[in-house]
């Protein structure tokens, strides 16, 4: 064999065999992947089942009323008048009712107070009248069977005398008259007024 030949078996020998050793690292090489973290799904969080309370939508608006003065009673003297007490309770659903009254006790004598038709059958709670100071405190509630209140009508009766006719005489609500309805924690009155009293002969 010429030596030419030999070196030419030769490089063909070695460039074979780099080609075989390359084609064996390829196959062996595998490239390291980069694991991407999942993207994070947001989904919506579940509609809770519990309902919000709505925020107490009651408001005060009861109204205390007298009503027109008339004698009750002409056949003795002096004459006995009664002067209703009105109740209007607007949207309020009213459970009980206390009145605190002042009244000149020098002009008006014999002085009472009784529940009229508002309440069907009344539980009175508080029945008090001071003659010395012309003072009425005079509390009833609902009956236990009953349903709350939502309408006008007369809470109560005042009668009473009058000592000196031909003077005028003022009834007025105090402060601490209170009504109670449902859905509200303090008073449901609104209003009042007073009853400005003229005494015929």
């Amino acid at each position: 064999m010429s030596k030419p030949t030999l070196i030419l078996i030769i490089i063909l020998f070695l460039f074979t065999g780099g080609l075989l050793i390359l084609a064996l690292n390829k196959s062996l090489y595998k490239p390291t992947q980069i694991i991407q973290p999942p993207t994070p799904s947001i989904k919506p969080l579940p509609t809770s089942n519990v309902a919000v309370a709505e925020s107490d939508s009651a408001v005060a608006e009861t109204s205390l009323l007298f009503g027109s003065l008339e004698i009750a009673s002409s056949s003795g003297k002096p004459k006995t008048y009664s002067l209703p007490i009105i109740i209007n309770t607007g949207t309020n659903k009213v459970t009980a009712v206390q009145l605190e009254l002042s009244f000149d006790p020098n002009i008006l004598t014999n002085v009472n107070i009784t529940p009229s038709t508002f309440f069907k059958n009344p539980n009175v709670i508080i029945n008090k009248i001071n003659t010395d100071i012309g003072r009425i405190s005079y509390a009833l509630t609902k009956n236990a069977s009953e349903s709350a209140r939502q309408e006008a009508g007369t809470i109560a009766t005042l009668t009473f005398e009058s000592r000196i006719s031909s003077a005028p005489s003022i009834i007025t609500f105090l402060s601490r008259t209170f009504v109670t309805a449902q859905g509200l924690e303090s008073s449901a009155l609104k209003s009042t007024n007073s009853a400005e009293l003229k005494f015929g002969n």
